[in-house]
């Protein structure tokens, strides 16, 4: 029978330098805190801007449908009602982001403000 033994060596200054290593990767609370809080912002702002590229991009594909209606089939009343309807709400485009964007803010503002708090309390010691 074949004995397979594992032997290992320990040395502290090997422990040490890795202990060192793992330090520079493992961030810091604070600088933990400070991403979490650009995330959460950039979660709000992102989310904003595909949405309203999604809403804008329906609106306009409703739009082209409407216009290869009037163009295509000949299909005028009905292509020029859809194309009004993809029109009005490519326009309202806009107030639809500021909207969406007001209401994550509202949705998430109670704990950004607790973190930033947090954090400023932190670092004002």
């Amino acid at each position: 029978m074949d004995n397979k033994t594992f032997h290992y060596s320990y040395s502290p200054t090997e422990k040490q330098e890795i202990e060192e290593i793992k330090k520079k990767y493992e961030p810091s609370k604070e600088e933990s805190m400070a991403q979490r809080i650009k995330q959460m912002d950039n979660n709000v702002e992102n989310s904003a801007t595909i949405a309203s590229i999604a809403f804008g991009l329906f609106f306009a594909l409703v739009f082209g449908a409407g216009l290869s209606l009037c163009l295509a089939y000949e299909m005028y009343v009905y292509g020029a009602a859809i194309g009004l309807i993809g029109m009005a709400g490519m326009s309202t485009t806009p107030f639809f982001c500021s909207r969406y964007k007001e209401k994550k803010k509202n949705k998430t503002a109670k704990k950004i403000i607790e973190l930033c708090n947090e954090y400023l309390n932190n670092n004002a010691q």
